[in-house]
């Protein structure tokens, strides 16, 4: 038989009315297209193994869709581009590049959806920079906002075949498109092989637990069987033969049709007797079927299609000859004779009528021969101009040999990856790259950079490599450069101790080193230390040795002021250098995270108004690119601000805000966890604070950190409203223990002190609480700050007590009165009018209570 009957164009069948036994799949799937249409969104899975008729369903879906005026995005993923980042991605859009020309693509791309260039625009991606989960999560949102803006224009239905081959990038975006669809006219189907492998078995986990069926296509049963022997073989077959073509293949459809296609093409007619026949079939009954398709076309039929299945899907025929050795004409020819036998399809660029039948001629290609192929495959499109990533995926399926041109596309191609936020691919590219290997020299850079896109992809071992990769620098005047790039990086993955490490041997040379680097590398080093009890002294003692004029650089004052606020050493000298900076313009610098810090310092030093600008052009920066994390982060210190000022209402509407997006491992999840808490308190909503802590597991985001520290210190105060006042008691003494650690003493920070010392004095631990008390307001003092101050008086004098103590409240009342703190001028109101009236001074104490309430 020719593979034609094997793998028949499914649209075809089905107008022939030749798709067996999948009417209700279709049924369904037809259905959730109207819902589609209608406006409603879905995501289907189609499971099975190979030749089950998964293929076959969803190019009915195709013509379906486009019957109905959809907008239809199709790709088949394939074993050659699994490492080609956003390989499927591409293959789905680019026609619609292609069909809407300039103005309708730009049109595409306006907003947000411009994010999405990297992924699909080859030649307008940068060709270096810095891996980092920011540029993934920007590339994704780009992506959802052209899917968005394209349904906009028509309902969209999205197909992928061979998903479990897709490339990780597509994969995580089709996962994080899949629960965004909501209330978007689209349709999202793919098809896998469950038993097989997949490149991103997480992301196809995620697909399909948003999947809505995931439909499992079963064998066929014997009716269908008998139908397909009958149309094939001639009317009324022996119900035994075929139960034997059935028992033969397992009811496989595509196995079904090539043994059915074999019988045929040697006369068999379909009785008892025949059935015999039937015990030569082999399982690879679809391989059977290509040899003997390819023993019957013109010679140079073998060599053609063996540099197809080298080049993969889409190849073009000028490439295809060049491979195959021969002259276009001929090959023109040759491959309208492998079309006209269904082993191709009847189409340009070039492809197989079936994975399947790829896979027979591929591998039926010795190992040697086939990474030769590949070599000459990589030197045919480099010649004809084809992007690194092209050259990469065949340059990985080659035997290392030592080749500085391999090594340069391979660097080549994972700068490009990870320029499109795809760093898990850019790490396959580097292992190859150092496996060929480089050149000696140039091997520390390229082990910096297979580092770099680790770290970026998560994999535990990347700070190690990095710090490897600076070391064999050596004196090497590149190596503070490439300390700043791995010490950017490592800080964004929260692995700050390694961050100040890369800091240390970046300034670490005898040559002489630029001043601005010198400075963005302490920069890095004191912001880094701040994070871990082991290295927060390095930034301090850094901070001392700077001259005067490195001192005065736009950003050391930012880091000089949150140092002063950390300490506590007084308010004025750290809203001084923040100004200073501010004039400078130093907070909107290289890093948006010198922005973060000089809103906290903002909100630290009671500036209120000037924090919350900050935090939105922090939140209007971080929508633009996508980040979500970054927005959530800035939405939780947002809400600081607001609770500091009082204004409860808006800190649970950030808070909300912040809840809408995912974590995805922020660093920042156990700060928003700790502010939730204390928001809940202050609201009077202790369930919600207990709901939020029971959704996680508060063990693991108790580490040495900053976040750490607040978040023990929130379960203190959680206790102490509870009444559990010696679990506050021991919370809070432990808090205490984590901010002394990092060196984080300044009443702006933390309250820890005041707090224990009303836990105490519950206790009746009156003399430690009132030293408690007594320390705590003295480091307010020395602060300065209205808020801080104003609280430490109001414990002092709850702890004190009688005349003494009321003296000390109505002090606190009158330092809150004139300052935006209005929640904690309320409260010291509130206790001052309570001692009062335990004085038996009722009249003045229902003013103040009254002016509280207001």
């Amino acid at each position: 038989m020719s593979v034609a009957e094997a793998s028949q164009t499914p649209s075809d069948e089905h107008r022939r009315g030749v798709l067996v036994e999948r009417d209700a799949e279709l049924g369904t799937l037809l259905k959730l297209l109207e819902r589609a249409r209608a406006g409603a969104s879905s995501t289907v899975v189609v499971d099975g193994p190979a030749g089950i008729g998964k293929t076959a369903l969803l190019e009915v879906l195709a013509a379906e869709g486009r019957d109905r005026s959809m907008t239809v995005l199709t790709a088949r993923a394939t074993p050659l581009e699994r490492h080609f980042s956003y390989a499927v991605t591409r293959q789905l859009f680019d026609p619609v590049r292609a069909e809407r020309r300039d103005e309708g693509w730009h049109a595409l791309l306006e907003g947000p959806a411009a994010l999405a260039l990297p992924a699909l625009e080859l030649e307008r991606s940068p060709d270096s920079g810095d891996p980092g989960g920011d540029v993934a999560a920007s590339t994704l949102h780009g992506l959802y906002w052209l899917t968005a803006n394209l349904a906009q224009q028509a309902p969209a239905l999205i197909l992928l075949d061979d998903a479990h081959w897709a490339d990780p990038p597509s994969l995580r975006w089709l996962a994080h498109l899949v629960p965004r669809l909501d209330g978007l006219p689209v349709m999202l189907a793919i098809s896998v092989r469950g038993g097989d492998t997949a490149t991103d078995p997480g992301s196809l986990r995620e697909i399909a637990t948003g999947a809505d069926p995931v439909m499992r296509l079963g064998v066929l049963g014997a009716a269908s069987t008998y139908r397909l022997v009958e149309g094939a073989l001639g009317p009324e077959p022996d119900p035994g033969f075929c139960e034997a073509c059935h028992s033969a293949t397992g009811g496989n459809p595509l196995l079904l049709r090539a043994l059915i296609g074999s019988l045929a093409s040697e006369g068999v007619t379909p009785t008892a007797g025949a059935a015999r026949r039937i015990a030569r079939f082999r399982p690879d009954g679809v391989a059977q079927a290509v040899e003997r398709t390819m023993a019957t076309l013109p010679e140079g039929s073998d060599a053609l299609a063996e540099a197809v299945a080298i080049l993969g899907d889409s190849a073009e025929l000028r490439h295809v000859s060049d491979l195959a050795g021969v002259d276009r004409a001929s090959a023109a020819g040759l491959a309208d004779a492998l079309s006209g036998a269904e082993i191709l399809e009847a189409s340009r660029p070039l492809r197989f009528v079936h994975p399947l039948v790829r896979a027979t001629i591929y591998e039926s290609l010795p190992p040697g021969r086939r990474a030769v192929a590949h070599t000459r495959a990589a030197a045919l499109l480099g010649e004809a101009g084809a992007g690194p990533e092209q050259l990469a995926v065949h340059l990985l399926e080659t035997k290392p040999d030592g080749d500085p041109a391999v090594v340069r596309a391979l660097s080549s191609a994972a700068r490009k990856a990870t320029a499109r936020g795809a760093p898990d691919v850019a790490v396959t590219y580097l292992h190859r790259a150092l496996a060929e290997p480089p050149p000696p020299e140039q091997a520390p850079a390229i082990e910096l950079d297979l580092g770099l896109a680790e770290v970026a992809a998560l994999d535990p071992g990347g700070s190690k490599r990095l710090l490897g990769a600076l070391k064999k620098m050596g004196d090497s005047p590149a190596r503070p450069a490439a300390a700043l790039r791995a010490a950017n990086t490592l800080g964004n993955s929260t692995l700050g101790q390694d961050a100040v490490a890369a800091c240390q041997l970046g300034l670490s040379g005898t040559h002489p080193l630029d001043r601005q680097l010198g400075i963005a590398l302490g920069a890095v080093l004191i912001t880094n230390s701040w994070y871990h009890p082991k290295t927060v002294a390095l930034g301090a003692e850094w901070l001392r040795g700077l001259d005067a004029a490195d001192a005065e650089a736009g950003p050391i004052l930012i880091c000089r002021a949150v140092e002063t606020a950390r300490r506590g050493e007084g308010v004025d000298e750290a809203r001084a250098l923040l100004d200073r900076a501010i004039s400078m313009e130093a907070h909107r610098g290289a890093s948006s995270q010198l922005l973060v810090m000089s809103a906290l310092l903002a909100t630290w030093t009671d500036d209120y108004e000037r924090a919350a600008q900050m935090w939105q052009e922090l939140i209007d920066l971080a929508r633009t690119l996508g980040a979500l994390n970054d927005a959530r982060g800035s939405f939780t210190w947002r809400s600081l601000t607001h609770t500091l000022r009082g204004d409860l209402a808006e800190a649970k509407e950030d808070l909300a805000s912040g809840l809408e997006l995912e974590w995805n491992g922020s660093s920042s999840q156990p700060y928003g966890l700790a502010h939730t808490v204390h928001v809940s308190l202050l609201s009077g909503e202790l369930d919600v604070a207990e709901r939020e802590l029971a959704a996680v597991n508060v063990d693991d985001m108790l580490g040495p950190d900053p976040g750490g520290a607040w978040l023990m210190e929130a379960l203190g105060l959680l206790d102490r409203t509870r009444g559990d006042l010696s679990s506050a008691a021991r919370k809070l003494r432990d808090a205490g223990r984590r901010f002394d650690a990092l060196e984080i003493t300044g009443p702006a920070l933390t309250g820890w002190r005041g707090d224990l010392a009303l836990a105490l004095a519950g206790l009746g631990q009156t003399d430690e609480a009132a030293a408690l008390a007594a320390d705590n307001l003295q480091r307010a003092e020395r602060w300065g700050g209205s808020r801080p101050l104003g609280v430490a008086l109001r414990v002092s004098g709850m702890v004190q007590g009688g005349e003494e103590g009321m003296a000390l409240l109505r002090r606190s009342a009158d330092t809150l009165e004139h300052s935006s703190a209005a929640l904690e001028h309320a409260t010291s109101l509130t206790e001052l009018g309570s001692a009062l009236r335990r004085a038996n001074r009722r009249a003045e104490a229902r003013g103040l209570l009254r002016a509280a309430l207001d």
